[in-house]
């Protein structure tokens, strides 16, 4: 039984308003073929839109059994065009990307139903959608059907669910006057024991089937054939199902193909605002340590100093429990100190001058190689055990001399770098080049007597490409080799070995093995600088000091923190990329480059929000139907989430691999990896995309979704 009370129904604005329905008392009851007849414009369709909850009136109320429409919540209402309502719309509102039977099915699938075959086929079957060899037309696309057959197609819809009343809008407005009275017999049989209700301007056939009639004219009912009176009985409760998640997928994304270049055009900008956002952050992540460690290791070398800059001119030196920290790490008792000097020496370990130069070898700092001639670290090592503790093997080329290292103060002993070295360029303080390794053993260095030539773990590779040519200036394109003279200090390639405790005093700087896993000597190195250094304070605050600090504070971050110092150390610092980056972010560019990162990223989202808007439009009379039928404003959000995270996934499937060709070949113009396009990068842009698509998700889905099915149906 449903019985509307003095209801009212006015469309419009203030200023212009019109009055669809004025004062209706209705009642209509449990079952029984009902018609409503009336002129254009008189409220039928705003009638029928109201009592199957597709509307809801502007004065008086609408009662179901005990229960009046406008105390149910939106998912009781949902519920009851879901399961107590079948609709048959005047133009037809089916789905048009599917076909006959997942258009029937739908109907199934919004009530939790599994899609039931053997059902749909047998409703098919009743509507006369059978084809010429017998079987249904459940295959044929919708764009296949004729009028008629799309009209058959809507009430299959509508009677696969089993309603207890069903609306038909001009149900056989499209079809010939023999399918009609088909259609009008089928009806009339449902009608025993649900209610029908049907608009329509057929008057003969309204007097032929009709079990009563409800002429209305200008919103009032100007006649009824046989008025009901009201028996309210218990509205018995009903639930509707779960849109299965699978069927809400699919549609939302068959969406993405609405509108292509719209998708291109968002999908670009998107790319460019999550790789560029993506790259900053491989940049801001950078570990410079843990990359000069890595690439050590690619290149092959297991050695490193650490100290606390590259200077041994910082007042600073080792704690007792830095020197217990590298004891446990190395698992050496002995200490190998590095020092930038040799005792009683005054100036750096020079080579004879190169031929080819003017004038003095510190005047032509074009060369690349300058530091690497000119630069050395001392290394203390133990003569007994120095040669397995380090991995140094004795120079192959050593024929008829015996190498060894140092056991006195005296003696030192050289890399097959440094030797390699004097053999092209000479001795500094001998008038003629050595001709073999067996030449340099012997010879003197400010008072040292080079003992012992050891080969190091740089690649024979780079000892060649050391050795070769470039050109009478020595230049190279070579990042490496440019890298390997800058940082050649810092790495045991240079070094000059000397006899245990050579030097007296505290250690300010140590070559370390390094464990050959990048994790624990990061490790190793957070601990380390966690550890206060100690230093001359004293002199750091001593207002005679040039420079002098106020505080004990002022000196440590002068001082700072120490670091694995490798030949890659610099090469990281100084690349262009970081270069770049440092630049973008730290300069006076950083506001306007962060503004324009901004800008996209807005622009993005607008552009995104305007795809996924434009594709809601398109769909809208698809949606329109969902909710028409019993979809639940949830099901409209699983689509329409379904449509933008789809987009999500594209994009950021995209924004990664292009974020891994951009790190890729950074890395490889550089010749170092320093950025990763994983972990910190592929979350931003994970993050990123989610972020921009649920944003321009929400303002179309939820305008969407606050309007009613007859209103999204009349506007689509």
């Amino acid at each position: 039984m449903i019985c509307l009370n003095s209801v009212s129904k006015e469309y419009g604005t203030k200023r212009k308003k019109v009055l669809a329905l004025d004062d209706v008392n209705l009642v209509l009851p449990e079952r029984g073929m009902v018609f409503l007849l009336g002129k254009s414009g008189s409220g039928k369709t705003t009638l029928l839109n109201l009592i199957g909850g597709l509307d809801t009136p502007t004065k008086g109320e609408i009662v179901v059994g005990d229960r009046s429409l406008s105390a149910f919540s939106q998912d009781e209402l949902d519920d009851y065009r879901n399961v107590y309502a079948g609709f048959v719309f005047q133009e037809y509102n089916l789905i048009e990307g599917e076909n006959v039977a997942s258009n029937v099915g739908l109907a199934l699938s919004l009530q939790g139903r599994s899609f039931d075959l053997p059902l749909i086929d047998s409703v098919l079957r009743k509507v006369d959608l059978i084809g010429s060899d017998g079987n249904t037309l459940r295959d044929k696309r919708i764009g296949e059907l004729s009028g008629g057959q799309k009209q058959r197609v809507a009430i299959a819809r509508a009677l696969v669910k089993d309603p207890k009343m069903i609306l038909a809008d001009e149900p056989t407005g499209a079809l010939d006057s023999k399918t009609g009275d088909m259609l009008f017999s089928l009806l009339k049989e449902l009608s025993k024991d649900r209610l029908i209700v049907v608009v329509t301007h057929d008057r003969d056939n309204a007097e032929k089937y009709a079990d009563r009639i409800i002429k209305l004219a200008d919103g009032k009912i100007a006649s009824d054939s046989c008025p009901a009176t009201e028996e309210k009985k218990p509205f018995s409760e009903i639930k509707g199902g779960r849109f299965p998640f699978r069927r809400a997928f699919k549609m939302g994304l068959r969406g993405l193909g609405c509108r292509p270049f719209r998708l291109i055009s968002s999908l670009i900008l998107s790319l460019i605002c999550f790789v560029v956002s993506a790259l900053m952050v491989s940049f801001a992540s950078v570990n410079q340590a843990g990359v000069a460690i890595a690439s050590a290791y690619e290149q092959g070398f297991q050695i490193a100093k650490i100290g606390y800059g590259g200077s041994g001119s910082y007042r600073a030196w080792f704690s007792e429990e830095q020197l217990a920290l590298i004891r446990s790490y190395t698992g050496k008792e002995e200490i190998a100190e590095a020092s930038g000097y040799l005792p009683e020496a005054t100036t750096s370990l020079i080579f004879r001058e190169l031929p080819h130069f003017e004038g003095d070898i510190y005047k032509n700092k074009t060369n690349p190689y300058f530091d690497a001639l000119n630069g050395y670290s001392v290394m203390e090592i133990d003569w007994k055990t120095g040669e397995e503790d380090w991995d140094l093997t004795p120079d192959p080329r050593v024929r008829n001399g015996v190498c060894r290292l140092p056991k006195e103060k005296d003696e030192i002993a050289i890399t097959d770098f440094l030797a390699n070295a004097m053999l092209r360029f000479g001795i500094w303080g001998y008038p003629q080049n050595p001709e073999s390794i067996d030449d340099i053993i012997g010879k003197q260095l400010y008072g040292y007597t080079i003992v012992g030539v050891y080969r190091t773990e740089i690649p024979a590779s780079l000892i060649e490409q050391y050795d070769r040519d470039f050109g009478t200036n020595w230049r190279t394109d070579e990042p490496m080799l440019k890298y390997l003279a800058n940082g050649v200090k810092d790495t045991i390639l240079s070094a000059i070995f000397v006899c245990r405790d050579l030097f007296e005093g505290e250690r300010g700087s140590a070559f370390i093995k390094l464990s050959g896993n990048i994790d624990r000597d990061l490790d190793f190195l957070k601990r380390f600088q966690l550890l206060d250094v100690e230093m001359d304070l004293d002199y750091y605050l001593d207002e005679n000091t040039p420079g002098h600090f106020e505080t004990e504070e002022e000196v440590r971050l002068f001082i700072g923190k120490p670091s694995i110092l490798t030949l890659y150390s610099d090469q990281v610092s100084a690349s262009i990329s970081m270069q770049l980056y440092r630049t973008l972010t730290r300069t006076i560019f950083a506001p306007y480059f962060k503004c324009a990162l901004g800008v996209s990223f807005v622009f993005s989202v607008l552009l995104t929000m305007n795809f996924l808007s434009a594709s809601l439009d398109s769909r809208r009379k698809e949606l329109g139907i969902l909710r028409a039928i019993g979809a639940k404003r949830r099901d409209l959000v699983k689509i329409c989430l379904s449509e933008s995270l789809s987009l999500a996934v594209i994009e950021c499937v995209l924004s990664v691999i292009l974020c891994i060709v951009a790190c890729s070949t950074i890395n490889k113009v550089q010749q170092l990896s320093i950025l990763s396009a994983f972990w910190y990068p592929v979350l931003t842009i994970f993050v990123l995309s989610i972020f921009v698509t649920l944003v321009a998700t929400v303002i179309p889905v939820l305008r969407l979704t606050s309007k009613k099915p007859a209103e999204i149906l009349k506007n689509a």
